[in-house]
């Protein structure tokens, strides 16, 4: 006879919105980190109906324990939930669930559920010796921590909380004279407490937020680390329809031109704006060392809602998308299906053989009509913030000047989707007066720069107006070819060339643009600065 399940439900209020919450709450692999919670490996699988199956390991007590972990399921800024089922030992199966509710005055009321279903008498005893009890304490204290960073943030709160626990001390450190030093001073001593997630994948844009300083002076830090040797510098190959990760490698020649994502099964080109990132971790962090957790909210932020659904389920689910471009995705299954809000509005998903999405008044519904299980996804179509594309990369003056080796291969090429190019001529002398974009063709007073960057690429042409008043300036984007010809990189297309014929035939002290370089301004809600308006051609 199997054990009753047990389930233990605990509130409490907090002070800020679900919302300024959600983002740390959903961080999961960090969050468990700080909590104290082991470090575990995750093996995936297929089962005889090509269902994918996730199966979780550690050693604890010196024994091994092994159970079936499916993907978590969530709703942004709502709630998430995960459970455990046990191969076995003394627990059958474990989960929780965690929901974020409007306060009756403000703030969030915080509804925290453990679940725990024991297998045999030790099982029992485990349950009844208030463990349940001491982990729901344990993260009640933390969630008010948390509560007290978002209504004052400073600094990163997850680097914050490590620093305040860890018994290690801080590095000892020469005195930083230059800004540069003081930069890399303050680099290392984060480093010293940053999570593990960051440690192994270091995202340069995150670490612009938690240093407080440009991404341009995070990346060029981690440049410099990586030239030190203390950081390694990592490509990865992401699906660009459904952001998994495929391939990863130490060069941009190691990523193969064409792929096929196992996630969902589209193939897609080595496109540097859209599939292959740029990573940097700790030299001394291996990755054998497991995770904190297998497949939380954060790890796929562009997911807004992740349901497992069993055959013929249905999910009535209080959460209505923002305005934006979507696609609805059964996982390991042949069917998706693209989708745009145009105002905040819930929908109704139909899955059968396909999927069909329509607009729904009262929150969004999914439907599984299959008599197959899907973990099922709306994810928003769009790079997560925090992702530094290899396009990226390339439109910063800093990297070819720090890590002139990091280019293709002689012969080969590679699409940019989408790039800006801002061209000036006719100057008096030399400028260094532009922020970000990198110089991709250098002549007698002329000079064109490569942005990924539609705000950065105007600001740039903005300063140069002042700076330059008798220059000819002018701006084109779209998609690219850069190759690598006798060590050179080379970018082919009519983006470069129309920049060009546009400043020849400009005016001079005025901002030429071209009607594909209109368009993006109007998309990115950019405007030209009024004191060099644009001429469109």
């Amino acid at each position: 006879m199997r054990d009753t399940l047990v389930e233990k439900v605990f509130e409490w209020d907090l002070t800020c919105s679900p919302e300024a919450l959600w983002p740390l709450l959903s961080d999961t692999a960090r969050m468990n980190e700080a909590l104290g919670q082991p470090l575990y490996h995750i093996n995936e699988t297929f089962d005889g109906n090509s269902i994918r199956r996730r199966y979780g390991e550690m050693i604890e007590d010196g024994s091994r324990v092994r159970w079936e972990e499916p993907p978590y399921e969530w709703v942004e800024n709502g709630w998430w939930r995960w459970r455990r089922f046990y191969e076995e030992g003394p627990l059958r199966e474990t989960g929780g669930i965690l929901m974020l509710m409007p306060g009756k005055s403000g703030g969030t009321h915080m509804h925290y559920t453990l679940n725990v279903e024991p297998n045999g008498a030790l099982g029992r005893m485990l349950v009844a010796s208030g463990h349940l009890k001491l982990a729901a304490r344990s993260f009640r204290k933390f969630t008010t921590k948390l509560d007290g960073y978002c209504r004052k943030p400073l600094g990163e709160f997850y680097s914050n909380f490590a620093s305040l626990s860890t018994k290690a001390k801080s590095p000892s450190l020469p005195e930083a004279k230059s800004a540069e030093a003081k930069l890399l001073t303050q680099f290392a001593e984060w480093l010293a407490v940053a999570p593990r997630a960051d440690r192994f994948d270091l995202r340069s844009k995150r670490l612009a937020r938690c240093l407080n300083v440009s991404e341009t002076e995070a990346l060029r830090a981690c440049l410099r680390a990586v030239k030190s040797g203390d950081l390694i510098m990592r490509y990865r190959a992401v699906c660009s329809a459904c952001r998994a990760s495929a391939i990863e490698a130490g060069s941009l020649a190691e990523i193969p031109t064409l792929m096929a994502c196992r996630r969902c099964g589209t193939g897609y080109h080595r496109d540097l704006s859209s599939s292959v990132e740029v990573l940097f971790s700790v030299a001394d962090v291996e990755d054998g060392g497991g995770a904190y957790c297998g497949s939380g909210p954060y790890s796929s932020p562009h997911v807004r809602v992740q349901q497992n659904l069993g055959a013929l389920e249905r999910r009535d689910l209080e959460y209505k998308l923002p305005v934006g471009s979507y696609v609805v995705r059964a996982v390991d299954g042949p069917v998706s299906e693209a989708f745009d809000i145009k105002e905040l509005s819930g929908i109704r998903v139909t899955i059968t053989n396909t999927i069909a999405v329509e607009a729904h008044d009262n929150g969004s519904v999914i439907e599984n009509h299959s008599k197959r299980e899907f973990t099922v996804t709306i994810e928003q179509n769009e790079l997560p913030k925090d992702v530094l594309s290899v396009a990226d990369i390339f439109a910063e003056q800093c990297y070819h000047d720090l890590m002139p080796g990091e280019i293709l291969p002689d012969g080969d090429s590679a699409s940019i989707n989408f790039g800006i190019v801002l061209t000036i001529s006719d100057l008096a002398g030399p400028i260094t007066d532009y922020d970000g974009g990198a110089i991709i063709e250098r002549g007698d007073g002329h000079l064109s720069l490569l942005f990924s960057s539609v705000k950065r690429a105007v600001e740039t042409a903005g300063a140069l107006v002042k700076a330059h008043p008798e220059a000819r300036i002018a701006l084109d984007c779209g998609p690219m070819t850069v190759s690598t010809l006798s060590g050179q990189m080379r970018y082919i297309g009519t983006i470069p060339d129309t920049a060009r014929s546009l400043c020849l035939s400009g005016h001079r002290g005025v901002i030429g643009t071209s009607q594909r370089m209109n368009e993006a301004l109007l998309e990115s809600s950019v405007s030209l600065p009024a004191s060099a308006l644009s001429r469109a051609r």
